[in-house]
Protein backbone atom coordinates (compact mmCIF):
# COMPACT_ATOMS: atom_id res chain seq x y z
CA UNK A 1 0.00 0.00 0.00
CA UNK A 2 1.32 3.20 -0.72
CA UNK A 3 0.73 6.81 0.88
CA UNK A 4 -1.68 8.80 -0.99
CA UNK A 5 0.48 12.64 -2.44
CA UNK A 6 1.24 14.64 0.34
CA UNK A 7 0.38 12.07 3.38
CA UNK A 8 2.58 9.62 4.71
CA UNK A 9 1.64 6.59 6.17
CA UNK A 10 2.70 7.58 9.55
CA UNK A 11 0.12 10.37 9.71
CA UNK A 12 -2.84 7.78 8.45
CA UNK A 13 -2.02 5.17 11.17
CA UNK A 14 -1.62 7.96 14.18
CA UNK A 15 -5.04 8.89 12.50
CA UNK A 16 -6.86 5.96 12.81
CA UNK A 17 -5.63 4.89 16.38
CA UNK A 18 -6.94 8.52 17.54
CA UNK A 19 -10.23 8.13 16.21
CA UNK A 20 -10.62 4.64 17.46
CA UNK A 21 -10.46 6.27 21.34
CA UNK A 22 -14.06 5.97 23.01
CA UNK A 23 -14.73 8.00 26.21
CA UNK A 24 -15.17 5.67 28.86
CA UNK A 25 -19.00 4.56 29.62
CA UNK A 26 -20.64 6.50 32.73
CA UNK A 27 -24.00 6.94 34.62
CA UNK A 28 -25.07 9.86 35.92
CA UNK A 29 -25.93 9.78 40.06
CA UNK A 30 -28.72 12.33 41.33
CA UNK A 31 -28.41 12.87 44.86
CA UNK A 32 -30.04 15.28 47.74
CA UNK A 33 -27.69 16.83 49.93
CA UNK A 34 -28.34 18.93 53.05
CA UNK A 35 -28.28 22.49 53.23
CA UNK A 36 -27.01 25.07 56.38
CA UNK A 37 -30.69 26.21 56.02
CA UNK A 38 -32.24 22.81 57.03
CA UNK A 39 -33.34 22.62 53.35
CA UNK A 40 -31.87 20.20 50.78
CA UNK A 41 -30.08 20.49 47.15
CA UNK A 42 -29.80 18.72 44.09
CA UNK A 43 -26.41 17.32 43.42
CA UNK A 44 -25.52 15.48 40.25
CA UNK A 45 -22.49 12.95 39.76
CA UNK A 46 -20.73 11.14 37.11
CA UNK A 47 -19.70 7.58 37.62
CA UNK A 48 -17.57 6.51 35.32
CA UNK A 49 -17.73 2.24 34.95
CA UNK A 50 -14.81 0.23 34.91
CA UNK A 51 -11.84 0.52 33.60
CA UNK A 52 -11.43 4.09 34.48
CA UNK A 53 -13.73 3.77 37.60
CA UNK A 54 -14.22 6.94 39.34
CA UNK A 55 -16.76 9.51 40.54
CA UNK A 56 -16.68 13.23 39.75
CA UNK A 57 -19.09 15.94 41.46
CA UNK A 58 -20.87 17.97 38.74
CA UNK A 59 -20.94 20.76 40.99
CA UNK A 60 -24.08 22.04 40.13
CA UNK A 61 -25.70 22.24 43.56
CA UNK A 62 -25.74 26.21 43.86
CA UNK A 63 -27.12 27.06 40.42
CA UNK A 64 -29.74 24.31 40.41
CA UNK A 65 -30.77 26.04 44.14
CA UNK A 66 -30.02 29.27 42.92
CA UNK A 67 -32.89 28.40 39.84
CA UNK A 68 -35.81 28.68 42.88
CA UNK A 69 -37.01 26.13 40.98
CA UNK A 70 -39.46 22.83 42.02
CA UNK A 71 -37.85 20.29 40.54
CA UNK A 72 -38.77 16.70 40.61
CA UNK A 73 -38.01 14.31 37.71
CA UNK A 74 -34.86 13.47 36.56
CA UNK A 75 -34.37 12.30 32.95
CA UNK A 76 -31.20 11.66 30.99
CA UNK A 77 -31.37 10.79 26.83
CA UNK A 78 -27.83 10.36 25.87
CA UNK A 79 -25.44 13.10 26.67
CA UNK A 80 -28.64 15.00 28.42
CA UNK A 81 -29.85 15.49 31.37
CA UNK A 82 -33.26 16.92 31.94
CA UNK A 83 -34.75 18.15 35.08
CA UNK A 84 -38.27 18.36 35.10
CA UNK A 85 -40.53 20.28 37.53
CA UNK A 86 -43.80 22.52 38.47
CA UNK A 87 -43.84 26.25 39.13
CA UNK A 88 -47.18 27.25 40.64
CA UNK A 89 -48.23 30.53 41.78
CA UNK A 90 -46.81 31.00 45.67
CA UNK A 91 -48.63 28.23 47.90
CA UNK A 92 -50.75 26.72 45.41
CA UNK A 93 -51.20 22.94 44.50
CA UNK A 94 -50.42 21.63 41.05
CA UNK A 95 -54.02 20.59 39.75
CA UNK A 96 -52.72 17.90 37.82
CA UNK A 97 -49.39 15.60 37.39
CA UNK A 98 -48.12 18.00 34.49
CA UNK A 99 -44.83 19.20 34.50
CA UNK A 100 -44.46 23.12 32.88
CA UNK A 101 -40.50 23.34 33.73
CA UNK A 102 -37.45 21.61 31.97
CA UNK A 103 -33.85 22.42 33.09
CA UNK A 104 -31.57 20.77 30.49
CA UNK A 105 -28.26 19.93 31.29
CA UNK A 106 -25.71 18.93 28.49
CA UNK A 107 -22.71 16.71 29.22
CA UNK A 108 -19.89 17.48 26.68
CA UNK A 109 -16.90 15.17 28.00
CA UNK A 110 -15.75 16.64 30.93
CA UNK A 111 -17.58 20.20 30.54
CA UNK A 112 -21.15 20.26 32.11
CA UNK A 113 -23.12 23.14 30.14
CA UNK A 114 -26.10 24.19 31.86
CA UNK A 115 -28.67 25.45 29.75
CA UNK A 116 -32.00 26.60 31.65
CA UNK A 117 -35.62 26.24 30.00
CA UNK A 118 -38.28 27.57 31.48
CA UNK A 119 -41.44 27.43 29.87
CA UNK A 120 -44.92 28.50 31.53
CA UNK A 121 -48.21 27.18 30.80
CA UNK A 122 -50.20 30.10 29.22
CA UNK A 123 -53.65 30.04 30.60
Amino acid sequence: MTPSPGKSRRSSRHEASTSSIKPSPFVILSTWLPRPDNYVALELWQYFLPPEERISCLQLRGKLWDLDLDLQVFVAVGSRLFLLGYEAPQGARPRDATFNICTEIILAGSVVHNKCIVKKEEE
